[in-house]
Parts: structure tokens; C-alpha cells; sequence
């Protein structure tokens, strides 16, 4: 439970910071990710675990982009053009099936096809943050729709909590960062 706490609280500092463009949700978003493999081992989730370690490098990743765009020119918030959105779209479709059906096969994970493509989704969410890309909110807002219902089958109803906050905290985003790019 202190694990719970410790992320939900890492979790939801790192998603305000995300809305408001801040450098500093990436270290936050470190603490949120390690409190999470604790919780996500427990409950037997392996796709969350293996997303969170995913979710680990991609950290990093967006933490450097952010750092070297703002030394340059700063990242501005942008839209994918729709030939972007449809490859993203049939790589998650392809990936969620082969993922979730890889959990099914070869592992206990408690919902391997719902399991399976959150952690897609979510990787896809995590490099669209990293390059400020506007569509990030939206899979975010799906993700934890789907997480939603995920944690209370788990019984992680802490976890419950912080989904629900993290989907009012992506509406919140996607408007945020909406207005950023209508005065950029």
C-alpha cells in the first residue's frame, strides 16, 4: 500500500507537470514508474511491469528531447498529419494482438488481452509526450479508461483513484496544450 501511495502521489505531480510543459515531470514521472513496478509485480500484471520498464527509457528519452530542444529552439506543441495517425494506428492494432496474445501463451497474467494493449497504447502515448504531440491526451484518456477497469478487477483500487484523476488530468492537458499551440 505504501508503494500505492508513493506512486499515486509521484503520478499525478508528474501528469500536472506534463500539462504544464515542465522539464521537472520527468524525474517525477521516474519515482512514479519505479513505485510501480512494486505494485504492478504484486498483482501479477506483467504487461504493466513490462510497459513501466518501456515507460523507464522513454522517460528518459522525452526528458532529453525536452532538455535538448530547449538549449535549441524550444519543442512546441504540434498535431500528427493523418498519414502518421493511420501507421500509428495498425502498428497499435498489430502490436496489441501479438502482445496481448504473447501474455495469454506465456504467462499467468491475470488479462492478458486487456493487459496487452495498455501497454501499447501507453508506449505510444509516452513517445507522443516526448515530442509534444497534441494526440498523446487522447490515447491517454483511453488508457485510463481501460486501466480504470483493469485495477478494479485487480482490486488496486488506489491505483482506481489515480486513473480516474489521471483521465480528468488528460482532458485538462489536451486543453492546456491546445491553448499553447493556438498562441504559439
Amino acid at each position: 500500500m505504501v508503494y500505492e501511495i508513493i506512486g499515486s502521489s509521484a503520478g499525478v505531480l508528474y501528469v500536472w507537470l506534463m500539462s504544464k510543459q515542465n522539464v521537472w515531470c520527468w524525474p517525477v514521472g521516474i519515482i512514479y514508474i519505479l513505485m510501480s513496478y512494486i505494485v504492478f509485480f504484486n498483482a501479477h500484471l506483467y504487461a504493466e511491469l513490462f510497459s513501466h520498464t518501456v515507460f523507464l527509457i522513454l522517460t528518459f528519452y522525452g526528458w532529453y528531447i525536452w532538455i535538448k530542444k530547449k538549449k535549441a529552439t524550444p519543442l512546441q506543441v504540434s498535431s500528427l498529419n493523418q498519414k502518421s495517425m493511420l501507421i500509428l494506428l495498425f502498428i497499435n492494432i498489430f502490436f496489441s494482438f501479438t502482445f496481448g496474445f504473447t501474455l495469454y501463451k506465456f504467462t499467468n497474467n491475470a488479462m492478458p488481452f486487456v493487459d496487452g494493449p495498455v501497454a501499447i497504447l501507453s508506449f505510444t502515448g509516452m513517445w507522443l509526450s516526448g515530442h509534444k504531440k497534441i494526440e498523446n491526451w487522447s490515447i491517454w484518456m483511453v488508457v485510463n479508461l481501460v486501466s480504470i477497469c483493469l485495477y478494479i478487477q485487480q482490486g488496486l483500487y488506489l491505483y482506481v483513484v489515480l486513473y480516474v484523476v489521471f483521465f480528468f488530468m488528460a482532458i485538462n492537458g489536451h486543453f492546456s496544450w491546445q491553448r499553447s499551440k493556438l498562441f504559439a
